[in-house]
């Protein structure tokens, strides 16, 4: 199995076909499931204001785009990604902000 292969139960991919629609391409699906996620991250507004985060880690050069469903959550991209861990900056240390996946950002519908 290759290095950046996701494993799926026969029994889970035997579901998904079934659950698939006709005009949707399960190889795509697949495709799809591959892809590592964006990388993001929730402001902790209880700590600092988005206005105030931003202008902190300006330096950094870090590539943030606004995730659209919420107002304290980015996307992202950093050209120094191997050297110092995103969650060993002294910001995320502090609890300035969070490392969590944007779409568990979305608000809860009852």
């Amino acid at each position: 199995m290759a290095e950046n292969t996701v494993y799926f139960p026969e029994a889970f991919l035997a579901q998904m076909r079934a659950a698939m629609p006709a005009h949707l391409s399960f190889d795509d699906f697949i495709a799809a499931c591959q892809r590592p996620l964006r990388r993001s991250i929730r402001v902790n507004t209880l700590k600092i204001s988005v206005a105030d985060f931003l202008s902190l880690v300006a330096p950094y050069g870090w590539q943030l785009t606004p995730v659209p469903w919420c107002e304290e959550g980015f996307w992202i991209e950093r050209d120094g990604d191997d050297a110092l861990p995103l969650g060993s900056t002294a910001e995320h240390l502090s609890g300035l902000f969070y490392i969590q996946e944007a779409s568990s950002m979305l608000p809860v519908a009852a």
